[in-house]
């Protein structure tokens, strides 16, 4: 309200996310200011693939899709925190589920940004071994970033029902991160199998598998 005063923390609190948001596509420009991005022709998601491609470096390419997960976190948040508002008054228990189904799809998608980079700028690279490797990275950094910001912004509504749909586990971080790997492996495991149109596939599995632990975890909330 006008007139109300607030504290340096509770402005940090609100604004955090969008600060984060905005640095890092500040950042993301600026690494791919060159001519075949600003030139190149093309259609929205293939100017993505190139923008995320840049991203990777060629040799250390596993710390690249670390950090890959890393920054990808403040955008998953931001999304989620929407379904939060957008479900909230739905009926029980439809409306956790919709948020937990929505969030596990949001967060798959961000996961296999790293995996799209990797076979844009390095094609022919992924295998087996690669794969495995670049499961952990992202998974790695996604935890990371997950739960550092689960511990700067969003205390408030972690204790609620709703909070702890979107966020579970913060105090078994090894359930998650497995669950990470298995989700990025997946969707990897897809495009290895079926190339680039297999992505989608491998996301809906994905997905799937993240809903399927969420359910597990929250099951003494649902039934």
């Amino acid at each position: 309200m006008q007139g109300t005063g607030y504290t340096l923390t509770e402005y940090l609190y609100a604004t955090s996310l969008f600060y984060l948001t905005s640095i890092i596509i500040f950042v993301f420009c600026i690494r791919n200011f060159g001519e075949e991005q600003l030139f190149t022709e093309s259609g929205m998601m293939a100017k993505i693939t190139l923008f995320l491609a840049g991203l990777v470096h060629p040799r250390y390419w596993w710390i690249s899709l670390f950090f890959i997960g890393l920054i990808s976190i403040p955008f998953v948040l931001m999304a989620q925190m929407m379904y939060l508002v957008l479900f909230f008054n739905l009926p029980m228990p439809a409306s956790l589920i919709l948020i937990m189904l929505l969030a596990a799809w949001t967060e798959e998608i961000a996961k296999a940004a790293g995996i799209v980079a990797l076979i844009s700028a390095i094609p022919d690279c992924l295998n087996i071994r690669t794969l495995i490797i670049a499961s952990a990275a992202i998974a790695f950094g996604f935890l990371v970033g997950e739960k550092l910001l689960l511990f700067v912004t969003i205390s408030q509504i972690s204790d609620s029902v709703f909070g702890a749909a979107l966020f579970l586990s913060v105090g078994m971080l090894w359930m998650p991160f497995l669950l990470h790997i298995a989700g990025v492996f997946i969707t990897g495991a897809s495009v290895l199998v079926g190339g680039k149109k297999a992505l989608p596939v491998g996301l809906i599995l994905a997905t799937g598998l993240h809903l399927l632990y969420n359910l597990y975890i929250l099951r003494g909330w649902i039934w």
